[in-house]
């Protein structure tokens, strides 16, 4: 009769391989083996237990695991060839047994153990793909059981992806891929300002194509949103100084809101006697800075004399814009006075 071991006592190491003899000499009908230690063991590597000997078929080992582990990615716990699940490490209340028959060519090894009040059965036995929908329990694939980058954008129904489904400051530019985000993705109803950070809207995320009149509020195309030259307009006025009637205080409406840039006054017909003199006022009869313009004896037909007002020269629409002219001898000079704005 060939010799009998009841227990062969194993202790758990941080890392290597703990053998098991399973050759006929030393099974009889069944062997039993029993992994505990002192402690907690941090496995640094791989624990290995494997066969040595040759088994002969129907050879049965049976191990009782009762080792306090910790287990980490990399670091497994392997048995007659089957990987443990990690799962099976977390406590030290639940002992697991791990069951080896050799059929003649393979070990076929299967895992039995209490977790969480639910019996876990694994086994080399069971098939790719015999795990399906029906076998796994409501609400029992947690976020802790899907790895990370394990959703992907192929795993997302689009109609499930909704306002309500993320939250606004997760909605940002390195969330998103460009190529992502195309009209068919984008709900009308939930393009909201709520949904959109200031700083994710960028000249990148936006097509020119999708920036149409329609998209556009009237009330937010302000001046302020217009290129420089597109604010720019300018008004003429033609003046005399030929008659008394003719010179004095002449009141102009100024119909949008602006700033005056520039005064231009060009020579028409010359001051033959005298200076021409004009001076500008704003809407509180307050003199625009460094604006008043002198059309001398010496400027001849189509000379130029401009100026910049450097202050008092913003206006409300409807304000008034006044200009005071002046002469000694009202019987020469014309001009025309193109006043360059910026509509604000």
């Amino acid at each position: 009769m060939a010799g009998y071991t009841p227990t062969q006592e194993l202790t758990a190491v941080a890392t290597g391989t703990l053998s098991v003899d399973v050759a006929p000499s030393i099974i009889r009908e069944a062997l039993f083996i029993r992994v505990s230690n002192a402690g907690t063991v941090v496995l640094t590597g791989n624990l290995n237990i494997a066969p040595t000997g040759t088994a002969v078929k129907n050879t049965l080992a049976v191990i009782h695991w009762e080792a306090d582990v910790t287990v980490s990615v990399g670091k497994d716990v392997i048995v007659f060839g089957k990987t443990i699940p990690q799962s099976l490490f977390k406590s030290t209340d639940n002992p697991f047994v791990v069951t080896c028959l050799y059929n003649g060519s393979a070990w076929i090894v299967s895992v039995s153990a209490d977790v969480g009040g639910s019996e876990y059965i694994g086994s080399d036995a069971i098939a790719d793909g015999a795990v399906v929908a029906d076998k796994i329990g409501d609400l029992a694939v947690t976020t802790a059981k899907i790895g990370d980058l394990g959703v992907t954008t192929a795993k997302i129904a689009e109609n499930a992806v909704t306002t309500a489904k993320i939250a606004n400051a997760n909605v940002t530019t390195d969330k998103i891929l460009d190529a992502n985000v195309t009209t068919a993705k984008i709900l009308d109803a939930n393009v909201t300002t709520a949904k959109i950070a200031d700083a994710a809207v960028t000249t990148v995320k936006i097509l020119d194509a999708n920036v149409t009149t329609a998209k556009i509020a009237d009330a937010n195309v302000t001046a302020a949103k217009l290129e420089a030259n597109a604010n720019k307009f300018t008004r003429d006025i033609t003046l005399s100084f030929m008659t008394t009637a003719e010179v004095g205080n002449v009141n102009f409406t100024i119909c949008e809101k602006c700033t005056i840039d520039t005064i231009i006054v060009t020579v028409l017909s010359p001051a033959v006697t005298d200076t021409a003199t004009l001076i500008y006022k704003n809407n509180g009869g307050t003199v625009l800075t460094a604006s008043q313009t002198d059309v001398t004896t010496g400027l001849t037909l189509g000379n130029k004399v401009a100026t910049v007002p450097t202050a008092n020269n913003t206006f409300a629409a409807g304000d008034n814009f006044l200009i005071e002219m002046s002469k000694t001898t009202k019987t020469s000079c014309k001009v025309n006075i193109a006043i360059c704005m910026t509509k604000t």
